[in-house]
C-alpha cells in the first residue's frame, strides 16, 4: 500500500496467494507486528476506491491539475501522484496540530463537495 497509495509508513498491506502461503504470512505476521490501527485499515479501503473517476469527472487530466486546482481553490498544497508512480493519486502530510488538520480537512469537503468516498470519511470520522 505504500506505493501504491501513498501510504508509507501506515503498516498495511495486502496479499493474494494460496491459502496455505496465507495461512503461513498471518503467523509471521502475527508473530512479528504490532497491531495496525483499525482507522489505518479504513483509510486504505478509501485508498484503493477508483480516484481516477473524481479527476475524469471534475475535467482534470492528471493529479497534478487536481493538485494546483486544490492550491489554487482551497490553499491546500498537496503533492501529484505522478511523482510518485501514482499518478491518479495526491499525497498529503498529515503531520500537523490537529486544528490545522481538521481546517485542512474541512477545506478539502468544500472544494471537492460530496463524492463517492462520503461514506468512508464518515467511517473515518466515527473512529476518531
Amino acid at each position: 500500500m505504500s506505493r501504491e497509495h501513498a501510504m508509507t509508513g501506515w503498516r498495511v498491506g495486502r496479499l493474494a496467494a494460496p491459502p496455505e502461503i496465507i495461512a503461513s504470512a498471518r503467523l509471521h505476521v502475527a508473530r512479528t507486528i504490532t497491531h495496525v490501527p483499525t482507522v489505518n485499515h479504513r483509510a486504505a479501503l478509501a485508498a484503493m476506491a477508483d480516484t481516477g473517476t473524481l479527476l475524469r469527472d471534475r475535467g482534470w487530466s492528471s493529479s497534478a491539475d487536481l493538485a494546483a486546482w486544490l492550491l489554487d481553490t482551497a490553499h491546500l498544497a498537496v503533492v501529484p501522484g505522478e511523482a510518485f508512480n501514482a499518478p491518479e493519486r495526491i499525497r498529503m502530510c498529515f503531520a500537523v496540530d490537529d486544528a490545522t488538520l481538521i481546517t485542512a480537512a474541512e477545506r478539502l469537503r468544500t472544494a471537492l463537495g460530496p463524492t463517492e468516498h462520503e461514506p468512508a470519511v464518515q467511517q473515518l470520522e466515527e473512529a476518531r
